[in-house]
């Protein structure tokens, strides 16, 4: 028990130091709203797609790609959204307030906390899979949420937009690149190009996590606590039960079941914000969400990792 106490520990406290250090800098003056979303814009257009870059390249495709977990993860999408749904249409009138409901439920910040939690438990070289797995599932988790804003704000999506939106993702187009070197038949690099990447996609993690503690302010929490308290709990403890049990029992164990787990058991993305301010959503609630999340998750995640290690399925 305390062997994976002690790994479930170690896991997660990082993040929490990185957390804690990004809510210092910005208090003390150094990481204001500009440094945070220069950072942002930094760590998602460049960090981030140099580290999916690198996990998708060096996959081995014929033992480590798992279509199962892929098929999952898309599964996974899907009835969180449906969950979601039904969640907001049982607790909430306003329309707005009900896609903001929708929009932080189902859409989790797998790819920087995820990645983040994955690279601590099992180190950067064996994850492949799971970033093919995140990046398939964040065009349709983007369509989803695009459509989500826009219904309940009565407005209308068109496709044109949402094609053109997938298309200039740099995520989606990190991983488009990594696989057409691949199928052309480059899988390595002159050493100079593989420390250059390797090195940059090194940066992500800790980059990423700064920044999001940055963005933490617990002074900005407003009255919102019903919603808000069953909006959290569902989001970090209801979904992740459901979703991790039927994993189990289906069969997933180890890497797969941890990328499972970060999928639906991470805090609210932290773009749920921007985007709900600049669609006009509920952009209080959405702001309490990602915060809650984000703090508690940290309590939740190290819960969820002790237990699953604890009962031999990671």
């Amino acid at each position: 028990m305390f062997s994976n106490f002690v790994i479930s520990f170690n896991t997660v406290f990082p993040l929490v130091v990185l957390l804690c250090l990004g809510a210092f800098l910005r208090k003390k003056g150094m990481c204001d709203e500009i440094t945070q979303k220069q950072g942002n814009n930094i760590v998602f257009k460049a960090l981030l797609p140099c580290l999916i870059f690198k996990n998708v390249f060096y996959t081995d495709f014929d033992t480590d790609f798992e279509p199962k977990l892929v098929i999952f993860s898309v599964g996974i999408v899907f009835v969180q959204y449906l969950l979601a749904t039904c969640l907001s249409l049982a607790i909430e009138k306003k329309p707005k307030t009900r896609g903001a409901i929708i929009h932080t439920v189902f859409r989790t910040n797998s790819l920087i906390f995820g990645m983040a939690i994955l690279i601590n438990m099992y180190g950067s070289d064996v994850l492949g899979s799971a970033s093919i797995s995140l990046a398939v599932i964040i065009p349709i988790v983007n369509v989803l949420a695009v459509y989500t804003l826009e219904k309940y704000r009565g407005g209308k999506v068109t496709t044109k937009n949402v094609l053109k939106g997938i298309a200039k993702n740099p995520i989606i187009v990190a991983t488009v690149v990594a696989l057409a070197f691949r199928i052309v038949g480059i899988s390595e690099f002159p050493e100079f190009v593989d420390l250059s990447i390797s090195s940059i996609a090194a940066l992500t993690t800790p980059m990423a996590l700064l920044f999001l503690g940055a963005s933490v302010e617990l002074s900005k929490i407003k009255q919102n606590s019903r919603n808000l308290v069953i909006g959290v709990s569902t989001r970090l403890v209801f979904l992740p039960a459901i979703i991790v049990s039927v994993a189990v029992l289906l069969g997933f164990r180890d890497i797969n079941l941890a990328t499972i787990l970060t999928i639906c058991g991470g805090p609210t993305a932290v773009t749920s914000y921007t985007m709900s301010v600049s669609m006009d959503s509920d952009s209080d609630l959405t702001g309490e969400m990602v915060t809650f999340t984000t703090v508690l998750s940290c309590l939740t995640l190290f819960g969820w990792i002790f237990a699953l290690k604890q009962l031999g399925f990671l």
